[in-house]
């Protein structure tokens, strides 16, 4: 698990109400204090295929659109039940459109405007909510060449290539009343060997079926990436 903290969440740091550094997870007070959670997930609809050469003329990739993966929407749903099954709390998806979120780039990163957050907040408190869990992706401090979002990433490491699944973002608790990072963690932004699809020059040279076989692959791994890593921040019960 990554320990180094991104501009970003400097940036988001920087706010008078967010003074103090954040912890890895939550506090038993935190805990206690906490009601109701609100998800809010931005990791997009773009898919990212990577395979970095041992020089810069050897990389090759390519971008797509895969808005019908919905994968926000999937995301906030397999939360929100998790949530229901083993959190400490009951958990709704937050009501606000992506637009309203301020998403700009900034020194090379990309987040959520001061405004943009403020919205959140507020659109939280008026949903009942006691804290926001935010999960957005986010550029990798340690490898340029992993792009926020998901997707495939391969590289060369002594004449092999090594592929992964991908998903690179973080996980932020943030207390409503007190518009304070409770908790943040940057869970691992790959898992290697997990896929073994090939590496193709264009989306459109993937069949159908090996579409929906990389859209399965990737939620599953977000999805087990995401339950270890609210177990870790103190946002489940243990296990019965």
């Amino acid at each position: 698990m990554r320990n180094q903290f991104s501009p970003l969440v400097l940036l988001l740091l920087s706010s008078a109400a967010s003074a103090g550094l954040f912890s890895s997870k939550l506090s038993d007070s935190d805990v206690a204090g906490i009601h109701k959670v609100v998800v809010l997930s931005c990791l997009g609809d773009t898919l990212y295929v990577d395979s970095i050469g041992l020089t810069v003329f050897n990389n090759k990739g390519f971008q797509a659109s895969v808005p019908q993966w919905n994968m926000d929407a999937s995301i906030t749903e397999h939360l929100t039940e998790m949530m229901r099954l083993r959190g400490r709390w009951p958990a709704e998806g937050l009501n606000i459109g992506f637009d309203q979120l301020g998403w700009h780039r900034f020194g090379g990163y990309s987040g959520f405007s001061h405004e943009g957050r403020r919205r959140m907040v507020d659109q939280a408190r008026a949903q009942g909510a006691d804290a926001l869990l935010v999960i957005c992706r986010e550029e990798n401090p340690h490898d340029s060449h992993v792009n926020a979002g998901f997707g495939i990433y391969s590289h060369n490491l002594l004449g092999k290539e090594h592929q992964s699944l991908l998903a690179s973002y973080y996980v932020m608790i943030l207390g409503v009343p007190s518009d304070k990072v409770l908790a943040q963690q940057h869970p691992d932004p790959t898992l290697p060997q997990s896929t073994a699809l090939p590496m193709k020059a264009s989306w459109e040279q993937y069949s159908p079926e090996e579409q929906a076989i990389l859209e399965s692959e990737l939620k599953k791994f977000i999805y087990s990436r995401l339950d270890q890593t609210l177990e870790t921040m103190n946002a489940l019960r243990p296990p019965s």
